[in-house]
Protein backbone atom coordinates (compact mmCIF):
# COMPACT_ATOMS: atom_id res chain seq x y z
CA UNK A 1 0.00 0.00 0.00
CA UNK A 2 1.31 3.71 -0.87
CA UNK A 3 0.99 6.65 0.90
CA UNK A 4 -1.35 8.59 -0.70
CA UNK A 5 -0.32 11.68 -3.49
CA UNK A 6 -2.40 14.11 -1.59
CA UNK A 7 -0.26 13.42 1.77
CA UNK A 8 2.80 14.23 -0.10
CA UNK A 9 1.53 17.53 -1.59
CA UNK A 10 0.14 18.44 1.87
CA UNK A 11 3.59 17.52 3.44
CA UNK A 12 4.85 20.00 1.12
CA UNK A 13 2.92 22.73 1.13
CA UNK A 14 3.16 22.51 5.08
CA UNK A 15 6.70 22.38 4.68
CA UNK A 16 6.78 25.57 2.57
CA UNK A 17 4.43 27.16 4.92
CA UNK A 18 6.77 26.35 7.70
CA UNK A 19 9.66 28.18 5.65
CA UNK A 20 8.09 31.52 5.63
CA UNK A 21 7.26 31.21 9.52
CA UNK A 22 11.43 29.89 9.64
CA UNK A 23 13.08 32.02 6.85
CA UNK A 24 15.92 29.45 7.34
CA UNK A 25 15.96 28.63 3.56
CA UNK A 26 15.86 24.98 5.12
CA UNK A 27 12.40 23.50 4.62
CA UNK A 28 11.27 24.75 1.10
CA UNK A 29 13.84 22.06 -0.08
CA UNK A 30 12.31 19.33 1.37
CA UNK A 31 9.05 21.02 0.68
CA UNK A 32 9.82 20.91 -3.06
CA UNK A 33 10.99 17.42 -2.87
CA UNK A 34 7.80 16.39 -0.73
CA UNK A 35 5.22 17.94 -3.86
CA UNK A 36 7.62 16.46 -6.17
CA UNK A 37 7.30 12.67 -4.57
CA UNK A 38 3.52 13.80 -4.28
CA UNK A 39 3.22 14.67 -8.46
CA UNK A 40 5.19 11.68 -9.57
CA UNK A 41 3.41 9.17 -6.61
CA UNK A 42 -0.20 10.88 -8.79
CA UNK A 43 1.50 10.13 -11.89
CA UNK A 44 3.08 6.64 -11.07
CA UNK A 45 0.26 4.89 -8.80
CA UNK A 46 2.38 1.55 -8.36
CA UNK A 47 5.27 3.34 -6.36
CA UNK A 48 5.20 1.68 -3.10
CA UNK A 49 6.15 3.67 0.00
CA UNK A 50 9.88 2.39 0.53
CA UNK A 51 10.09 4.04 -2.98
CA UNK A 52 8.19 7.02 -2.08
CA UNK A 53 10.69 7.88 0.67
CA UNK A 54 13.62 6.80 -1.15
CA UNK A 55 13.00 9.36 -3.84
CA UNK A 56 12.20 11.46 -1.05
CA UNK A 57 15.36 11.35 0.49
CA UNK A 58 17.04 11.26 -2.92
CA UNK A 59 15.46 15.04 -3.61
CA UNK A 60 15.86 16.37 -0.52
CA UNK A 61 19.92 15.59 -0.53
CA UNK A 62 19.80 16.59 -4.35
CA UNK A 63 17.95 20.12 -3.66
CA UNK A 64 19.66 21.05 -0.34
CA UNK A 65 23.45 20.29 -1.18
CA UNK A 66 22.87 23.22 -3.99
CA UNK A 67 21.38 25.12 -1.84
CA UNK A 68 23.50 25.11 1.44
CA UNK A 69 26.45 26.24 -1.36
CA UNK A 70 24.21 28.64 -2.58
CA UNK A 71 23.13 29.97 0.51
CA UNK A 72 27.06 29.93 1.83
CA UNK A 73 28.11 31.94 -0.94
CA UNK A 74 25.33 34.51 -0.69
CA UNK A 75 26.31 34.71 3.03
CA UNK A 76 29.82 35.47 2.41
CA UNK A 77 28.36 38.57 0.11
CA UNK A 78 26.39 40.05 2.30
CA UNK A 79 28.91 39.83 5.15
CA UNK A 80 31.34 42.25 2.97
CA UNK A 81 28.65 44.12 2.09
CA UNK A 82 28.92 48.10 4.10
CA UNK A 83 25.21 48.66 4.15
CA UNK A 84 24.70 48.74 7.91
CA UNK A 85 28.03 49.55 9.14
CA UNK A 86 28.10 53.57 8.43
CA UNK A 87 31.40 54.05 9.60
CA UNK A 88 32.59 51.73 6.89
CA UNK A 89 30.56 53.63 4.37
CA UNK A 90 33.02 56.32 5.25
CA UNK A 91 36.10 55.23 4.51
CA UNK A 92 37.90 57.25 1.74
CA UNK A 93 36.18 60.30 2.32
CA UNK A 94 36.94 63.90 2.74
CA UNK A 95 35.86 65.70 5.71
CA UNK A 96 36.50 69.36 7.46
CA UNK A 97 37.11 68.89 11.19
CA UNK A 98 34.71 70.77 13.23
CA UNK A 99 36.48 70.84 16.47
CA UNK A 100 40.13 70.50 16.27
CA UNK A 101 41.68 67.33 16.73
CA UNK A 102 43.89 67.60 20.28
CA UNK A 103 45.51 64.76 22.53
CA UNK A 104 44.50 62.43 19.20
CA UNK A 105 41.01 63.10 19.49
CA UNK A 106 38.58 65.89 17.62
CA UNK A 107 35.21 65.99 15.40
CA UNK A 108 34.30 66.05 11.95
CA UNK A 109 30.44 66.27 10.40
CA UNK A 110 29.50 63.87 7.54
CA UNK A 111 26.10 65.00 6.24
CA UNK A 112 24.38 65.73 9.33
CA UNK A 113 26.45 63.54 11.55
CA UNK A 114 29.08 64.59 14.34
CA UNK A 115 31.42 62.17 13.81
CA UNK A 116 34.46 61.28 16.85
CA UNK A 117 37.90 61.44 15.23
CA UNK A 118 41.10 60.05 15.86
CA UNK A 119 44.59 61.13 14.49
CA UNK A 120 47.38 63.72 14.67
CA UNK A 121 47.22 67.06 16.42
CA UNK A 122 45.20 68.68 13.30
CA UNK A 123 43.60 72.85 14.24
CA UNK A 124 39.78 73.04 13.15
CA UNK A 125 38.87 73.51 9.77
CA UNK A 126 41.66 71.36 7.98
CA UNK A 127 40.83 69.06 5.65
CA UNK A 128 41.02 65.00 6.64
CA UNK A 129 40.91 61.67 5.13
CA UNK A 130 39.15 58.70 6.60
CA UNK A 131 41.23 55.87 6.34
CA UNK A 132 39.83 53.60 8.84
CA UNK A 133 37.34 53.34 12.12
CA UNK A 134 37.51 51.42 15.23
CA UNK A 135 33.64 50.67 15.73
CA UNK A 136 31.71 54.53 15.76
CA UNK A 137 35.25 56.34 15.93
CA UNK A 138 36.95 57.60 12.78
CA UNK A 139 40.93 57.40 12.11
CA UNK A 140 41.80 60.22 9.90
CA UNK A 141 44.81 61.86 8.45
CA UNK A 142 45.70 65.01 6.91
CA UNK A 143 44.69 65.23 3.62
CA UNK A 144 46.89 66.72 0.65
Amino acid sequence: MAAPYWAWLALGLLLAVGEMLATQFVLIWFGAAALAVGVLSWLLPGLGVVGQLLLFAALSVALLVPARRLRRRWDQRARHSKINERAAQQVGRIAVLKEPIAGGHGRVFLGDTLWRVEGPDLPAGTSVRIVSFDEATLLVEAAD
